[in-house]
């Protein structure tokens, strides 16, 4: 039986909110597995799933699970699609089911909006926090009108949670937009290290932070600098000096078990260069070494901004000391579809089978609103955003990102490199990952070369996508 949320934020809060946390696991986990699990250990990373929880790849049972949002004891229903989160917990022999014991979030910022750059650079300035925007990233809005992320204006209350190292640097990984316009009253905060601190202020990306009347949680002032801290505000911004008036600044935890010996998994993007065998995933001192095992690339190609996930055991000197690098391969290809047919583990759409799988964010923005919402909750027919890449080494196509959306009539869409050169006035079809594409209908102003991206707006015949219109 399946649940919306609503029913679900009631049941869970009943069943959930009597249960503390299991010092002593049994290892059972959701799919029934009978493996005995490993060692506890900590995973960071980004939910893509619940039945219980999908995180990095792997189910996690949380039926006794401690859950924490903003310090605050909550239920698994306050867990949304693309938070970033600490687990600790223990993983099966399997490697893709496990047990939860603590999960723990904590947002980013929650502030307003100053500005909108998405169509020039990709990014959103929120109070002096740059958000990298992907395609992969989860999106959510109570603001009638706004409906993707472009649509954000300065004025907007957002809560945004991503990979970062505390430099006002988010690579975001949610959206949510909370409200049109900020009350004075309302409480907003963010999160960072501190710089270039005073007795009385300290800064946090582009934002200065006045904290001399502030009330100060497990710190004395003056606050040194690299100190991870949360500030927080009932008071609107001053945009011209860019100065948030705190009313308290607390130190930062997250939650990680980073003493020698510890064995964490953490999932994130290189946020410095890479320098005598270490650089930094998120704010985490990453180091590897010749036996370091690496999937999917290797040593050079850990570069600014890759996405990866790195599994390891922290050092006396406060390393990471990598075990398996992994790295995460970004959406190329995007589609709005009905889908055609459907598999054990694959989505098809445009003739064309997706595989989906553990790392695949499932999410239902249809009016079922199914919180538990997997690959078995879809049928024939229904419409979907999907988002993902060919993975050179299966030969496959994987859905990084699903999303069930209500049946409409509006045009479908379709996103990606095309496979050849397309020459404007000549040609009038073309293959986009081996979809063919009608394009006798629309005038192209100007060549696409082979690999380039492109959108396209249209229909499907069963046969071939019929485009209408090309997206600039």
């Amino acid at each position: 039986m399946k649940f919306t949320k609503t029913q679900l934020t009631t049941s869970l809060a009943v069943i959930l909110g009597t249960l503390s946390l299991s010092t002593s696991l049994t290892g059972c986990s959701s799919s029934g597995s009978g493996s005995t699990p490993s060692s506890s250990s900590t995973t960071s990373g980004v939910i893509t799933g619940f039945g219980s929880v999908y995180i990095n790849g792997v189910e996690y049972e949380t039926t006794n699970a401690t859950i924490r949002v903003e310090d605050s004891l909550a239920t698994e229903s306050a867990l949304a699609m693309g938070m970033v989160v600490t687990l600790q917990g223990s993983v099966n022999s399997d490697g893709m089911t496990g047990t939860a014991t603590s999960i723990s979030y904590d947002d980013n910022v929650e502030g307003i909006v100053l500005a909108n750059t998405i169509a020039i650079d990709g990014k959103i300035d929120v109070m002096g926090q740059m958000i990298n925007v992907s395609a992969d990233m989860a999106f959510e809005s109570h603001v009638p009108g706004i409906t993707m992320p472009e649509e954000i204006v300065p004025g907007n209350v957002i809560e945004v949670s991503g990979y970062t190292a505390g430099d006002g640097m988010i690579f975001g990984t949610r959206i949510e937009v909370k409200s049109a316009t900020y009350t004075p009253g309302e409480e907003i905060e963010v999160k960072g290290k501190v710089s270039g601190a005073t007795a009385t202020s300290f800064m946090i990306g582009t934002l200065n932070i006045d904290y001399s009347t502030a009330t100060l949680d497990g710190l004395t002032a003056p606050i040194a600098d690299g100190t991870y801290v949360e500030a927080k505000s009932i008071e609107a911004i001053d945009t011209l000096t860019m100065t948030m008036v705190a009313f308290k600044v607390e130190a930062e935890d997250d939650d990680m078990d980073d003493s020698e010996g510890s064995e964490v998994e953490i999932e994130g993007v290189v946020t410095t260069p890479v320098t005598d065998n270490t650089f930094m995933l998120n704010s985490t001192i990453v180091r590897y070494n010749s036996d370091t095992e690496f999937e999917d690339g290797t040593a050079a190609d850990i570069v600014m901004d890759a996405k990866m996930e790195v599994e390891g055991t922290y050092n006396a000197a406060n390393e990471l000391v990598a075990e398996e690098i992994e790295f995460r391969k970004g959406s190329e290809i995007e589609v709005d579809a009905f889908i055609d047919a459907i598999g054990t583990d694959s989505v098809t759409v445009f003739g064309k089978s997706f595989t989906v799988d553990n790392f695949t964010a499932k999410d239902d923005d249809s009016d079922s609103d199914v919180f538990y919402f997997d690959l078995g909750d879809l049928a024939i027919g229904d419409r979907i955003e999907l988002r993902g890449y060919f993975d050179d080494a299966t030969s496959s196509y994987i859905a990084t990102r699903l999303v069930r959306n209500n049946d409409d009539s509006s045009e479908l869409e379709i996103e990606g490199p095309v496979d050849a050169d397309v020459i404007a006035g000549v040609t009038t079809s073309l293959s986009m990952f081996g979809v063919t594409v009608d394009i006798s209908a629309i005038t192209l102003t100007s060549n696409i070369a082979a690999g380039a991206s492109v959108e396209f707006k249209g229909s499907y015949d069963g046969s071939q996508f019929i485009a209408t219109s090309i997206e600039d």
